[in-house]
């Protein structure tokens, strides 16, 4: 297939992950513990605009899109599913960073954000898990990524 916008897709790594849920157009990084801020309390309105979390009580996955987009304008970086990252899970956060598709296929592989099934300590965009790469989750699910190959 040939592909006239010369894009390159991928699944993002971790860190490109992480840097999608907290930066804003200038590439300021906002460490913050949640998309919203650094807390819970805040009005139920406020939390429902930016995901698909627990506390709304819809109880199933929503069409992307309909809550309100983070600061980069990407949608549902909060709830609806956890997705996967092609980083190998490492429990250091000190280790380098590793991406390697190919090698280590039964490697576990990381997985960030939160599902609209998780607790509400567990709605932050620190949260991370991993899981061998073939185990099927209902609330684990992936977002691709996009750059312009080079010619």
């Amino acid at each position: 297939m040939i592909n006239p916008f010369h894009l390159e897709v991928f699944l993002p790594a971790e860190s490109q992950w992480l840097a999608a849920a907290c930066s804003d157009p200038e590439g300021t990084f906002h460490n913050t513990v949640h998309v919203w801020g650094d807390t819970f309390e805040e009005p139920l309105a406020k939390l429902s605009g930016y995901g698909n979390i627990r506390r709304l009580k819809l109880n199933t996955i929503c069409s992307v899109g309909i809550f309100q987009p983070n600061r980069l304008g990407i949608f549902d970086m909060t709830g609806n599913v956890a997705e996967w990252t092609r980083s190998m899970w490492r429990s250091d956060l000190a280790l380098p960073e590793k991406n390697d598709l190919e090698n280590l296929p039964k490697t576990q592989r990381t997985f960030r954000g939160c599902s609209y099934r998780d607790l509400d300590a567990d709605i932050r965009v620190g949260r991370r898990r991993g899981l061998p790469p073939e185990q099927r989750s209902p609330f684990v699910g992936f977002r691709i990524a996009a750059r312009v190959r080079n010619q």
